[in-house]
This record gives structure tokens, sequence and C-alpha cells, in this order.
């Protein structure tokens, strides 16, 4: 690389261009003079050239130098979600980018140029933000707050006006891509601070909604995090009342091994499906019943199966059959699993996921139709085969006399009768070997 700054002059003469002032010399030098100016005269060169080449060294390659000592001009952006007053050159979180220099700096815990007071949030797994993104301040004081609050304990009159313009501020974005940005930070943050209560991820991130498994549900209930949780599309799966007795209902996962497996009784398993159900009894009083009824996923699926088939389908508008006020009637699988969740906080708790013994769809022909299942007293007695039959005759003519046993009404035409349910309020027709979760769905313009 050729320098452009020139050098002085003197650096490229030798001792004999340098003016000499007239000395009374014999015009014919000798030969040991004549050997003496020369070797002076190549000295000279050589060190010449020497120092020459040293600063062109120093000028073609100078030291590279701060970004604050030598700013660059600042990347321009048209969005107006930026902070005002922070610098382009930010990172997404607020916190100056790493500064390019050629000398070393003093370490520290955060960058010596943050603001006080803001959080450093570089260990977050948030994706980056664009170049030309800046985090709104009311958004990063939300992920501060989220930071330094007990997810289950209210928030003071400050925070929680902090939290409410923080949301204010993400529902005014009006760039989708921003927006999604800014609610990834949020739900990314608030999903570190379930995980740090014990809660687990089931949904990976790529997913609409985030979804968690945790048993402090019953202190989250109406708190803060339900509420910012709603907002940024989180749900929270209440995982101690899916496995055990909580407030007369739960129990939906016993695999064995389970506590209280020995302690249901009058068992009753869905050949085709798995799903099963009993009635659960104290396992220290064991003629007194704890719960009439109970149904129960199958026992060769885990908790976090059922987890991630939940999430899955909360996730896909597809697998939707109906919804009614807080309840959902829900297809898990192609296999015919069906699951009825009842949801709390507008939606961010699950708070009971029930699975349903069996679906039936009426097609206007049939006159009945039968399922199989096993019938077992207890864990350790043998179990047999046995088979139900509804007909369908009987079912309109008590669905005529007692409409309660409509469970969901799917549109003007569509119902969802519990056949268990509609005997049972009508004993002198017969019985149903399964209590609840036994349902037809019916056309009513199918009805004779």
């Amino acid at each position: 690389m050729t320098s452009n700054i020139k050098t002085h002059g003197f650096l490229n003469r030798t001792l004999a261009d340098l003016p000499v002032p007239p000395l009374e010399l014999d015009p014919q030098p000798s030969a040991a003079t004549e050997m003496i100016d020369k070797l002076a005269e190549e000295k000279a060169k050589q060190k010449a050239n020497s120092n020459t080449s040293d600063l062109k060294d120093r000028v073609t390659t100078p030291r590279k130098t701060s970004s604050i000592l030598d700013p660059q001009t600042p990347n321009k952006t048209d969005d107006s979600e930026g902070t005002p007053g922070s610098s382009p050159s930010n990172n997404s979180d607020g916190t100056p980018q790493d500064i390019n220099t050629s000398f070393s700096l003093p370490s520290f815990d955060k960058s010596p140029y943050s603001n006080p007071g803001t959080p450093d949030h570089s260990t977050s797994a948030t994706p980056a933000a664009t170049p030309s993104s800046k985090t709104p301040t009311a958004v990063t004081r939300l992920l501060d707050v989220i930071d330094k609050n007990d997810p289950t304990c209210d928030l003071s009159p400050r925070s929680r006006k902090t939290l409410d313009a923080g949301i204010k501020k993400l529902d005014e974005v009006k760039t989708p891509a921003r927006k999604n940005e800014y609610t990834t930070r949020i739900r990314e943050r608030l999903g570190k601070t379930l995980i740090a209560t014990g809660a687990s991820q089931v949904s990976p991130s790529c997913q609409q909604r985030l979804v968690f498994s945790c048993t402090l549900v019953q202190e989250l209930r109406d708190s803060w995090t339900t509420f910012l949780a709603h907002r940024v599309d989180v749900t929270i799966l209440d995982a101690k009342h899916f496995q055990d007795l909580e407030d007369d209902g739960g129990f939906h996962i016993c695999p064995a091994g389970h506590q209280r497996d020995a302690s249901v009784h009058f068992r009753r398993t869905n050949i085709e499906t798995g799903v099963w159900c009993g009635k659960v009894f104290d396992s220290d009083r064991p003629t007194k019943p704890l719960k009439k009824f109970s149904s129960f996923i199958p026992r060769t699926m885990t908790k976090e199966q059922y987890d991630v088939l939940i999430s899955n389908t909360i996730n896909d508008d597809r697998c939707k059959i109906v919804a009614e006020g807080n309840r959902r009637l829900y297809r898990l699988d192609g296999k015919g699993l069906l699951v009825e969740m009842y949801f709390k906080d507008n939606g961010a708790i699950v708070r009971s996921a029930i699975p349903q013994f069996h679906y039936e769809v009426y097609r206007g022909k049939e006159k009945d139709f039968t399922i199989e299942y096993y019938d077992q007293f207890s864990l350790n007695d043998p179990r047999r085969v046995c088979t139900y039959t509804v007909n369908y005759e009987q079912l309109f003519e008590l669905l005529l006399k007692d409409p309660a046993a409509v469970v969901y009404k799917i549109n003007d035409d569509k119902i969802i009768v519990d056949v268990g349910v509609l005997y049972d309020r009508n004993p002198k027709y017969g019985s149903c070997s399964i209590a609840q979760g036994l349902l037809v769905e019916i056309d009513r313009n199918l009805l004779v």
C-alpha cells in the first residue's frame, strides 16, 4: 500500500547532496579519501532508506481507533418506535454494541457505557434485532419488571403502571415484524421467569403460542403473570391439577406406580383409544370415595407426551371441535383421542384437561353403535372384555324429554350429547356403564 503522506526531503538525500562549506583541499584527493567518502555515502543511503520505510509502515497501517473516538455516521431509520435520544448503534435491548478497538479495555460485568438502571439482557435467547431496530423504552422497562418481580406476587403500583405502559406501547406498534420482535422478547423473558419457578416449556418457540407446564398455577391465578401471559400468547398448564386430586377435581394422569393407582376402582378402559376411567377412593379408608368419576389418559402415555399433544392442539385451530364459555373440546390426535379443556384468566391457564372416553358422530342411517372396553374392579383383579351399545331411537326419545344432557351446541343444527349423563338423569330407561365422556354428535336435521 502506497502512502499519501509525503516524506521530508532530507530522508532521501545522501551526504554528498548536503551543502559543504568550501574548504581548501587538495584538488586531487587521495585514494584513501575517495574510499572514505564512498563508504560514508553508502552508509547514508542505507540509513535514509531505513527511515523512509519505517515511516511508510506507520502511515499505511494506522492503529484502529474506537467508534467513540472516531464516530461513524449512524444509519437512519424511518421507524418512529425507537427510544428518543438513544444511539442507533445500540443493541436492540438498549445497551451499546461492543466497541471494535485495537487496544484492550478493562473487563466489566456490564458494558461500562450502559445507561444506569438499564438491565443487561445480553444473555437473553431472543432473536437479535435488525441493525435499524431499537427497543422502545416502555418495552425495555417492561422486561425489567419481569426480571425483578416474583411471578406469584402482586406488583407495586409503580411496577404495574410500567407493565401497563409496556403493553400499551406494544399495541401501538404498527409494523408486524417489529411487533413480533418485541412480543417475542417479552414472551421469552416471561418464559424464563416461569422456568425459574419450576415450570417447563412444552412447545417449541416457533409456535404461535408458547405453552408451559407448571405446578404453581394456583399461586399464579389472577396475578400480573397471567395478565401478561394472556397479552403475549402464553399458556400455562396446571400440572398439579392434571396429576392429582385438587379442590375436589383434577387427577387425569395415573401411570403405573402412581401413589393413587391402587385406589382407583371400577376401572373401564376403551380398547380403541386407551382412555380409561374409574372411581377414586381414599387409600387409607378404601370405602370412602374421594371422586365419583375421573377419566385418565392412556396408561402408555406419559405426562410429557400429553403436554405436547395439548400444546400442538391449542396451536392448531383445526383440532377444535367446539368452544363454549371457558370450555373447549379438542381432537388430540388422529386416533379418536379427545380432550375437554377448561381455561382460566382469559385463556392464560389451562386449569383442567379431561380425556373423553369415546366420541361418536351420528350419520343419519345407523340404528346404534357399540364400543368395546375392558372391565376391571381394581388394579390387581383380572379384566374382561365388555361391550356397550347405544340405541339411537331410545337416545333421541330421551333427548326430547331431557335436553339438559346436551353438553355442547356446535351451531344451530349440531349438538353434542353425553350418553352417561342422559341415562343418569333418566334411570328408568336403563343405565350407562360409562358415567361421563361417552359423547355423541348429532345433527338435529337428521332426527326423525
